[in-house]
Formats: structure tokens, sequence, C-alpha cells
């Protein structure tokens, strides 16, 4: 389909993917529908560009591209809906040539906004976000780990200036317009859940854990049973102790004040565990790892096939070789 430079044509792709997407569920169609959104939303302005000067594509405009998510991984979250769902927010990423650094970008959108553009055919201008919180940094990617607050007041997320390097918790205030961050930078911090400011929990990897790990080029051979491939030929390599399984320590703020969550006066240790706050900010839900596997486990959990990697042994296991987990619910008042 060739493009007009009023626009139209964008309106009427948009259109065709806004009616699918009010016909169908939102979980299903709403990443696709949203990122055509505003895909279109330059499309035309640029198509007309185009036609005013044809030139071949450089490295430059490769680096400058926005793109939908900053996560290496490709599985950060790319578009999200408030859970009241008036608002939607996406997260995209490119490269500032002129600033030497990557730009992420949180921009939200007005549901009601996008409908309305869908809805009325007379109507070219695609809706205009209502806030746009930018972050720079030397590596991508900047924004990490966002998510909506339970009352869609903003968002919050994990800030790195650098890949894979220090990072801290940061609250988008929507209803304010204003940026606040909640921690100062942590080395090696995992996930986290916020209710608020002064009501929250996040893990850190334990450096220990780290320290038994890393091993110079010409160290001893190891056994490499039990081991990644990335543990194995790039020991030290930032993205081996991202994607590694190793313990962490949970960490909560209740009332503002943080604290080393314990179990029994012993820290609360996790592996890549999520977790999650409860409402009132005074318990965490997480994955923790079962020590002790019983013998009945065997049965009362059948693998999907016999030769199954990960079915269920019993015994005796630690954080790193035990591949049971299970859900606990901690007091963070008493521990």
């Amino acid at each position: 389909m060739r493009l007009s430079p009023s626009g139209r044509s964008v309106r009427a792709r948009f259109s065709v993917l806004a009616h699918t997407f009010l016909r169908a569920r939102k979980k299903t169609i709403l990443p696709f529908l949203i990122a055509g959104c505003l895909c279109l939303t330059g499309e035309g302005a640029a198509i007309t560009r185009a036609q005013q000067a044809k030139r071949s594509f450089t490295v430059a405009d490769d680096i400058g591209l926005t793109r939908f998510g900053g996560s290496w991984t490709a599985i950060e979250k790319q578009v999200l809906f408030s859970p009241d769902g008036k608002y939607f927010a996406t997260e995209s990423e490119r490269g500032r040539l002129d600033l030497n650094c990557v730009e992420d970008s949180l921009r939200f959108y007005r549901s009601q906004d996008a409908r309305n553009f869908a809805m009325d055919s007379h109507e070219s201008r695609p809706p205009s976000p209502v806030w746009v919180v930018t972050r720079l940094g030397r590596e991508g990617p900047i924004i990490n780990d966002w998510r909506w607050l339970d009352d869609s007041s903003g968002v919050a997320f994990l800030e790195a200036k650098s890949f894979l390097g220090k990072q801290r918790i940061v609250l988008a205030d929507l209803r304010r317009k204003t940026i606040r961050v909640v921690t100062s930078e942590v080395d090696e911090l995992g996930t986290f859940d916020l209710r608020d400011p002064r009501h929250y929990a996040y893990t850190v990897f334990d450096p220990e854990d780290q320290g038994k790990r890393q091993r110079g080029p010409n160290g001893a051979a190891v056994v490499g049973t039990g081991h990644s491939l990335f543990e194995l030929i790039l020991p030290n390599d930032p993205v081996t102790r991202y994607v590694e399984r190793r313990t962490q320590t949970v960490w909560a703020v209740v009332g503002g004040k943080p604290f080393m969550v314990k179990h029994l006066g012993t820290p609360l240790k996790v592996l890549n565990g999520e977790l999650a706050i409860s409402p009132d900010g005074g318990f965490i839900v997480a994955t923790a790892t079962v020590p002790e596997v019983p013998a009945a486990w065997e049965a009362l959990y059948p693998p999907p096939f016999a030769s199954d990697t990960y079915r269920i042994h019993a015994g005796h296991f630690d954080l790193e070789t035990s591949r049971v987990h299970e859900y606990v619910l901690i007091d963070l008042h008493r521990g």
C-alpha cells in the first residue's frame, strides 16, 4: 500500500487493527496493535521525507533507529496496559550519536485517545503520548523489568547506566509527571516488587557465590557436569553472571526502613526466584529451593515423560543443585 503524505492511509491501516483489537482479547492482540500504532505515527512523515530526497541507509541511521523493547534477551515487555485500563505504556530504545549514549524511553498514552483515533474516520493524526520518560546511559538496556503499580499511578523499573552494571529502582509517577529514585545504585540487583516508595522488596546476588565461581583463564581444570556452556567458556563474562544459576539474598523496605529478610536468624536466600510483596507491604511471596525432597514427591509430581531431565528426585540438595522449588509466604515483621 502506498501511503499519502496526509496520513489517511496510516489511519485506515490502524483502524483495521483497532477494530480487530476491540473484537479480541487485549492480551492476544495488544502488543501488535500498539506497536503498529506507534510505528505508524511517524510513517507518513517519514515516507514524505524519503520522497523528497532518496539516499542510502547508513550505519548512523541504524544506530539511531528506534526499536521496541530495550532488553538484549528480546523478552522485555514492550507494551503494558495499566491495571485500570485507562492508560498503556510502551518502551523503546535508540542510539544517540549526538550524545554518544543509549536512550531508553517510556511513553504513556491514554487508551481512550487510541480508541477515538481508531473510530473517527476523519481523524488523520495519531494520538500523542501524555508523558514521555527518557533515561540515558553508556550502554543499553537502560530501563529493565518495568511494571505498572497496582493503583495505576505510575511505572516502576530498574535503571542501569551500563550493560549488566549497578542498578537502582526508579518510580515514574504518572499522576505528578515526576521521576523518583527509590534506591541508591545496587551492585548485582536481581528482581524487585514495589507497592509504594516506602514498601517494596528486592533481591541481591550473593557476592560470596560469585567469588566462588570466578577463576582465571589459566585456572585448574573443572568438572563440566552441572555447568552451563556460558560458565565453562566465559566464566567471568558479565553475560555469564546474568544467565547462570546464582543465589540471591532478599531485602525488604517496610515503612521506609530497609532490612535483610531472615528466617530463623539466617539470611533468606533464593535461587533466581521471583517475589511479590503484599498490598499492605507486610508480607512477601517468593520461590525457595526445597533442600529435603521427600520420596513421595517422585510419584506425586510425575514428569511429562520418563526421561525428562528435570524430573523430581528425592534426597538432600543445596541451592545450586536442587531443581525443586516451593512458594513461601514470609511475614516481614516476624521473619
